[in-house]
């Protein structure tokens, strides 16, 4: 099956969903359901940005990587959904679009998108 996703994702969903899984869980004081303001990074406890082993883009430019996702994740082309969603979800987790949390949001997202588009149960557990 190719094409785009359809309508069964967008960022404000995506934002909702992030807040009502953050709440009162890990990262529930980091802002849940809204775009990261500060940068973050991963690296050693206690690192530095400069000690960072991965450093995501900077707030400024998390809402036009978002938007180029969802353009992504809408266009209408050739590519199998399948590999789409996979890459969509590769792009989310890169952008550490929230200060923590983002992994459950996306993982939330991904599998409903994936049945909404016709993909047997095997290909979305696996």
């Amino acid at each position: 099956m190719k094409g785009s996703v359809g309508t069964q994702s967008s960022l404000p969903d995506l934002l909702e969903i992030h807040a009502v899984l953050v709440e009162g869980g890990r990262g529930s004081h980091l802002t849940p359901g809204a775009l990261r303001r500060t940068q973050n990074w991963i690296g050693p406890a206690g690192g530095t940005l400069s000690e960072a082993a991965f450093v995501p883009p900077p707030p400024a430019e998390v809402p036009a990587a978002l938007a180029g996702l969802e353009r992504f994740l809408h266009a209408d082309d050739e590519m199998p959904l399948l590999l789409r969603i996979g890459l969509a979800h590769a792009q989310f987790e890169r952008t550490e679009a929230s200060g923590s949390g983002s992994s459950r949001a996306t993982r939330m997202r991904d599998r409903p998108t994936a049945r909404s588009c016709r993909l047997g149960r095997r290909e979305v557990e696996a």
